[in-house]
């Protein structure tokens, strides 16, 4: 299959001058990561709800392990402090990566249509991907 490359804009940084040595190879660093992920697309939306699970598990595990760090990030950037961080993105993020843990199985799970009549005798179903 052929992945049609879409140009990525021109990143800056605010307030900074575009084409910086740094930020150019950051950029070339971003692009590599889009066109990876692009390469790994079909095979991710093929991933069976055990592999989905397990990697929402890992996510899960990651943010428990550094929410001292996101709660340090946060407030360098935003100025939030540690509790408002906990509250209004740990454990938001940890609810809904649990609500999926519970539920992409059956998220995944094809759903009964309505078959034409003139397909009769058939069966139809409607298969949800990422």
């Amino acid at each position: 299959m052929n992945i049609i490359p879409y140009p990525l804009p021109q990143l800056t940084v605010q307030g900074e001058p575009a084409g910086d040595a740094d930020d150019a190879a950051q950029i070339a660093q971003a692009r590599e990561v889009f066109a990876l992920q692009q390469r790994n697309r079909w095979s991710v939306a093929a991933a069976p709800a055990r592999d989905r699970v397990a990697k929402l598990r890992r996510l899960r595990d990651a943010i428990i392990a550094h929410r001292g760090d996101l709660a340090e990030a946060m407030h360098a950037d935003f100025g939030k402090p540690a509790t408002e961080v906990e509250v209004a993105e740990v454990h938001p993020a940890l609810d809904e990566v649990n609500h999926a843990i519970r539920h992409v199985k059956r998220w995944m799970r094809p759903v009964r249509a309505r078959t034409p009549l003139l397909l009769a005798g058939t069966r139809s179903e409607l298969r949800y991907e990422p």
